[in-house]
Formats: C-alpha cells, structure tokens, sequence
C-alpha cells in the first residue's frame, strides 16, 4: 500500500472440526463444511476492527503462549461459550 492507505482486520479463530475436500467436476474448487467452520466464520464477523477475537476452545489450546482476556461479546454458534480477546504473546 502506498502512503496514505489505510486497512482495517478482523480476525477470529475457532478450534474445532470440520472436513474439506474438492467439489466439482470441470470447474473444481476447494471447500469446507461442518459446526468448527461454521463457528470460526460467525467469530471472524463478531471480531472488532483490528483484534483477534477467539473461542473459549482456542483460548485453552493457545493460554501458554498468548494474553488473552475475556470479552462480552456473544456468539450464537458458541450456544453460551464464551470468547476472548488476544492482547499479546507471552
């Protein structure tokens, strides 16, 4: 980007299961399904504007190795769980 331009990112993560695979026959292209996916696409678009939002789930797998805090926000998807914030590595 040049000067001048600007970018914002949401991120959210979830860690769960899902499957992939290629679908198709002459225009082939590559896609996942299943709850893990699904709930990682709602937590992207819960995400705020240049933070890391994730999953109570990937906050146990990543507590060791990054600050997280937990967040107020509510995903329909988590049926109740909750979600935090990454503020930083350890």
């Amino acid at each position: 980007l040049g000067a001048g331009y600007t970018f914002d990112l949401q991120v959210g993560v979830h860690t769960g299961q899902c499957v992939g695979g290629i679908i198709g026959t002459y225009s082939l292209w590559f896609e996942i399904f299943g709850e893990g996916f699904d709930t990682a696409a709602r937590i992207v678009d819960l995400a705020p504007r240049n933070h890391i939002l994730v999953t109570e789930a990937t906050m146990n797998a990543v507590q060791n190795s990054f600050i997280c805090v937990a967040s107020d926000l509510e995903c329909d998807a988590l049926h109740g769980g909750k979600t935090y914030l990454v503020l930083a590595s350890d």
